[in-house]
């Protein structure tokens, strides 16, 4: 057998060399392709196209879960009064006739006609009336309300109210010792609201709390408890 000559070496050499660089570009196309892949799933979750849903903030199926309170916060069920005398501590009453409640507002000296006109508006056989008053060191404070909610407690219905003693965004007031209070009516559907729990912050700070109950019989607040802290 002849021996190949020199150029058939180089020859053949070169070819082997070509065939190996193709081979190395296939596994260079092979190795970069699932570089390329999660680029394109980067892009696509970047736009939102295939990103995973999220789920509703309520679960599942998007739903709230049940409910046993609720906010009674409307403009016309409230009303707010001041008057000269100052209370010892924050007060407050649950009525449900408008005869005592007539009376407990008669006894103060409000030159408002509005807080009677509220007690006069008032259906007394679906709704009750919750009175709050506290004293303030100015002319600038006023009762404010924080949240008013009728909770369900074995199927009665009851107020919960949060109120306190603050400034109004007006100029400063001068410098008088009074009272300022606000009237609440609450309406359920129902029963009739007999009881109630209140909370009032006073221009110190301090809380009281109260929980109220209704006797038909005396149609006047009973059963108070009162927690001063």
């Amino acid at each position: 057998m002849a021996s190949p000559s020199r150029r058939t070496l180089l020859c053949g050499t070169a070819g082997l060399f070509v065939l190996s660089a193709g081979c190395l570009d296939a596994a260079d196309v092979d190795a970069s392709a699932p570089e390329n892949d999660a680029d394109d799933t980067t892009a696509s979750s970047a736009d939102g196209s295939n990103a995973p849903s999220e789920p509703d903030a309520g679960g599942a199926n998007g739903s709230d879960p049940e409910q046993t309170a609720s906010e009674t916060t409307d403009g016309d069920d409230t009303v707010p009064f001041r008057h000269a005398d100052a209370p010892t501590a924050p007060d407050a009453r649950l009525f449900g006739s408008i005869d005592r409640a007539e009376q407990w507002l008669e006894e103060r000296p409000i030159r408002d006609d509005q807080p009677l006109e509220f007690v006069a508006d008032t259906d007394f056989e679906n709704s009750a009336l919750l009175a709050l008053e506290a004293d303030a060191p100015r002319l600038d404070y006023e009762l404010v309300l924080e949240s008013v909610t009728l909770e369900h407690d074995d199927g009665e219905p009851r107020l919960v109210v949060e109120a306190s003693v603050s400034e109004t965004a007006g100029d400063v007031g001068a410098t008088q010792l009074g009272t300022v209070g606000r009237l609440i009516r609450a309406t359920a559907d129902g029963e009739p609201v007999t009881s109630a729990t209140v909370t009032i912050v006073d221009s110190s700070g301090r809380k009281h709390r109260s929980k109220l109950t209704v006797d038909p019989a005396s149609e006047s607040a009973s059963g108070s408890e009162r927690d001063d802290r």
